[in-house]
């Protein structure tokens, strides 16, 4: 049951978010991070002046550099500006009651965490983004596993039927073609 959010969905998601959980979800909408790399994020591992971020607890034990989104960016100063923790959400605190509220009050069915991942993944694919960069944002060794994190929309699906249009049927339509059988 992998799923990714519309952006109404996430848009939804957010506005029923605490205070404390909207910055943890432009993170993982923005990053791609896992949960637990989240929580865990010092902010010596945050570079605001160059514009990037440096995961060290990820699930396969490498560390991975990821560039920062300017809105994202935005947000972290004003974190940073907040802050006297070494974290920059305030170190391993649990957020699963406040994740349980927001999905209750949007009404998302079915939503974990963990779908705003792939919502970041999906969304690079559909960006155009080569799939080797998504891999490596994401921090999968293997692409077969970002493979599953490319689920297009029904509306990019359509988009990509819709760049299809250069093809025109009356250029077919100019051409006569006789199709009887001549050797009768």
């Amino acid at each position: 049951n992998l799923r990714i959010l519309s952006d109404a969905e996430f848009k939804d998601l957010y506005n029923a978010s605490s205070a404390s959980l909207k910055p943890i979800l432009r993170m993982a909408v923005h990053t791609g991070m896992r949960l637990g790399e989240i929580l865990s994020l010092l902010w010596d591992d945050v570079n605001l002046k160059e514009g990037h971020l440096l995961v060290r607890d990820s699930k396969n034990y490498e560390s991975r550099y990821i560039p920062l989104h300017p809105e994202l960016t935005s947000v972290l100063i004003d974190l940073k500006n907040r802050s006297d923790s070494e974290y920059v959400f305030g170190g391993r605190t649990t957020i699963k009651r406040q994740w349980a509220n927001a999905v209750k009050k949007s009404g998302i069915k079915h939503c974990r965490f963990h779908d705003l991942r792939h919502t970041f993944g999906s969304n690079l694919g559909m960006s155009g983004v080569d799939i080797v960069t998504v891999a490596e944002l994401m921090g999968h060794k293997d692409l077969s596993i970002t493979k599953r994190y490319s689920h297009p929309t029904p509306e990019h699906k359509k988009s990509a039927i819709n760049r299809l249009s250069f093809i025109k049927v009356d250029t077919y339509m100019d051409t006569s073609v006789d199709i009887r059988d001549k050797t009768s």
